[in-house]
């Protein structure tokens, strides 16, 4: 199942094999700046009280900061994105953007929890 699939299921309330999940793809999507908070907060991200960027205002959308989707695991999807463009044929220079994105989480991923942890 693609993400488009994925996505559309999901829409039209049926299962699907894993939840899709969007954290900022674009300016007008998102997550609400208390869930960004609520979620920051759980990971250990930051001090209570620390203010969440409000990134659109009519939305309230929260601005999703590298160390949120490293504290995810999301440089671990890079990897299966890159399978996947590298199954499907033809993406192949998908690839190298999957690596880059990946080396870069994992970059701020070492930063933030070998380098300065809390």
């Amino acid at each position: 199942m693609n993400s488009r699939e994925r996505v559309q299921l999901a829409l039209d309330n049926q299962e699907t094999d894993r939840f899709p999940l969007d954290l900022g793809a674009t300016l007008v999507t998102g997550m609400h700046v208390q869930s960004v908070y609520k979620l920051r907060q759980a990971l250990g991200l930051d001090p209570p009280g620390t203010p969440v960027k409000i990134i659109e205002p009519f939305q309230s959308l929260g601005e999703i900061n590298p160390d949120l989707i490293d504290a995810l695991g999301l440089a671990l999807d890079m990897v299966a994105a890159a399978i996947t463009h590298i199954r499907r044929g033809g993406e192949t220079q998908m690839v190298v953007v999957n690596f880059i994105l990946m080396a870069l989480a994992l970059f701020v991923a070492f930063g933030r929890f070998v380098l300065v942890p809390l």
